[in-house]
């Protein structure tokens, strides 16, 4: 049953509304009683009496709730009592105001004063009624509850108020239902239940790795999709039997983590909380665990305590930050404030991962801006052609700004020389940046941590967590190796979010990101580091690393496969090998099997071209994928090709 009350001064037509409006929606009419009490009384009262009429208000609704009527229409109720103590006698009994609070009204109804005054024994008022309107309006505001001001003839009041309750009633029966507490309980619940029942059917491999649909029939599936009258649970299953299943072992496709479950629930937290982030008291807690993580990282990549970073929305949007901190630390103007009066570039390896190339263009330094930097015989920057590069382009009139190392390239997954790129860098005072947005993530084992020697010589660093460090997407570390770099990049004012743009607030993060509103993902870290330790991050690359070695040996002691690289990585490329077949026949023959195989769901892996050659692609992702599966998968790709 919902609550109606009318509410505002004395003569504005109170009781005749809730009576028309009674009758409208077949509601149950409360009357007055004030009016019952003063009646007994001759009229005459004290503030002592008012508490007394309050506790008698409340006695007749809760007398008039029964029945089968959705609506109590109240003629006057609290409001009123706290509006006439406060304006009579300066102060408000504690059970009137816990009367306002504990038996609040869905809807208020405000009536107008433009009804002529009729004169009562019991009025007090004749000449106040605009005074008091201000002061009914003004606490309804202070409530936060609806309330529509009622004016004109009865017909349109009634009018009005019906169709206020009636689409004002609908919605915020909606939203009761969209936030039940209780309704979210049992959904979570019931989804964290199937989540888990998934991880323990994909870890068995008791289901496939990938259940594929064509773009055509997936997405006629979904327009014709109908869930089953509350029955959310329903569309989850749904989800789950219709995506890739990450967690599966012979799921070894693309660079995607497999979530750590606590990591997970981190997310859903975050995403619950849902605190901006832009500037700390909007992201109190987070902000704090999010300088902690940066701490953890800028420790294990080898930066001083001068370093500082922020996280943001993956690695396309960390390197263009980094490539954004390089042009202000190295441009020869402020190309922030004047625009960009000069050419400049940026040096990179021809496997270099694609986002590098886009965040120059977005940076208008076009296609002459970047320099590809070609790659040797196993797919690495050859640093050597470095010098006479940047000579070229400095003789061409081009600054060079930048010049980023792969750690590592995302085809092959092999790591440029780091350590040869920082002393270029240092020697023509150009920015070191690292994508390290996969395999940055050795930084946590000693046994591979050799990969990015010279990687604490870079200027900034970029690290995915939802790569190598078991968190879901999107969630990427940008590290500097001096914090001042980093307030350097966005440098503007904006009053409503910080008083002073020119000071360095590690907590207002907005001041160094792209993002004004993100997620607090530091949760994803900070919980998997607070419960496991830096062991996690250390196991899982050692583990899938370890893994793409043995894969590799398994390969080269096929007589059916060639090997692009030996990995060092966890990044294996490989491909079907026939000397009777010409180059474009076995590049169709291996795009060919890796479809079936992909239609056919039994493993998920992916394909890429190296020097126009077509290689199948494994990126070792799931700790709990066997070499056996892996054996496997050369057998059933072998037959394929017979």
């Amino acid at each position: 049953m919902q609550k109606i009350v009318l509410t505002g001064p004395e003569s504005t037509g109170k009781t005749t509304l809730a009576r028309a409006l009674a009758a409208a929606l077949n509601g149950v009419f409360v009357p007055e009683f004030a009016r019952t009490y003063l009646a007994a009384t001759d009229g005459k009262y004290t503030a002592a009496d008012l508490p007394k009429i309050a506790a008698g208000q409340a006695e007749a609704e809760i007398n008039a709730r029964f029945g089968e009527s959705n609506y109590l229409i109240c003629d006057t109720s609290f409001l009123v009592l706290k509006v006439w103590s406060e304006y009579k006698y300066g102060a408000v009994s504690d059970l009137i105001s816990t009367f306002l609070q504990e038996k609040p009204a869905d809807f208020y109804l405000l009536c107008g004063t433009d009804i002529p005054w009729e004169a009562d024994p019991l009025r007090e008022n004749p000449n106040e009624r605009e005074e008091l309107y201000d002061i009914y309006k003004k606490e309804l505001r202070a409530l936060r509850v609806p309330y529509l001001e009622v004016k004109g003839s009865l017909e349109k009041r009634v009018e009005a108020a019906k169709d206020f309750i009636l689409r004002t009633g609908k919605n915020q029966n909606t939203l009761r239902k969209i936030y039940d507490s209780q309704t979210f309980r049992a959904q979570g619940h019931a989804l964290v239940d199937a989540l888990a029942d998934r991880l323990e059917q994909t870890q068995n491999a008791e289901i496939l790795p990938n259940n594929y649909h064509a773009p055509p029939d997936e997405l006629t599936f979904w327009e014709n999709y109908a869930m089953p009258a509350g029955d959310w649970q329903h569309f989850v299953n749904t989800v789950l039997d219709r995506s890739i299943r990450v967690h599966h072992p012979r799921y070894v496709g693309h660079q995607v983590a497999v979530p750590m479950p606590l990591s997970a629930l981190a997310g859903l937290t975050s995403n619950f909380l849902n605190n901006g982030m832009a500037i700390y008291e909007m992201g109190t807690a987070a902000s704090a665990l999010e300088k902690i993580v940066l701490r953890t990282f800028c420790r294990a990549a080898g930066y001083g305590e001068e370093a500082d970073g922020v996280l943001t929305s993956g690695g396309t949007l960390a390197n263009l930050t980094a490539l954004l901190a390089a042009r202000k630390a190295c441009a020869p103007t402020d190309v922030w404030t004047t625009g960009q009066g000069q050419k400049l570039a940026i040096m990179v390896s021809e496997q270099a991962h694609y986002c590098v190339d886009r965040a120059a263009r977005i940076m208008g330094l076009g296609s002459e801006g970047i320099i590809k930097v070609p790659a040797d015989n196993d797919f690495k920057m050859r640093t050597d052609l470095l010098p006479a590069l940047w000579e070229k382009a400095e003789n061409e009139g081009f600054k060079v700004i930048a010049c980023v190392g792969s750690a590592c390239t995302t085809a092959t997954g092999t790591y440029d020389d780091l350590k040869a790129i920082a002393d270029f860098c240092a020697a023509k005072k150009v920015w070191f940046h690292t994508d390290g947005a996969h395999g940055a993530a050795v930084i946590f084992s000693e046994k591979y941590r050799h990969l990015v020697n010279g990687i604490e010589r870079a200027d900034s660093i970029a690290l995915d967590g939802h790569k190598m460090l078991g968190a879901s997407a999107l969630l990427t570390v940008l590290m500097y190796k001096n914090a001042k770099d980093s307030y350097a990049v966005f440098h503007q004012k904006a009053q409503y979010l910080w008083a002073d743009a020119d000071a360095p607030e590690w907590f207002n993060y907005g001041k160094r990101t792209f993002e004004c509103t993100k997620s607090m993902m530091s949760l994803k870290l900070y919980s998997v580091l607070k419960m496991y330790g830096e062991q996690a991050f250390r196991a899982l690359t050692e583990q899938t690393y370890d893994l793409a070695r043995k894969f590799a040996a398994d390969i080269r002691a096929h007589a059916n496969f060639d090997l692009a690289t030996y990995p060092e990585s966890n990044i294996v490329c490989f491909r079907l090998k026939d000397t009777e077949k010409r180059e474009e026949e076995l590049n169709a023959l291996n795009r060919k099997i890796r479809q079936q195989m992909l239609e056919e769901g039994e493993f998920y892996f992916v394909q890429t071209e190296l020097n126009g050659k077509v290689w199948l692609r494994t990126t070792l992702m799931n700790p709990f994928t066997r070499r056996e599966d892996l054996r496997e998968l050369l057998q059933k790709i072998a037959e394929k090709g017979k």
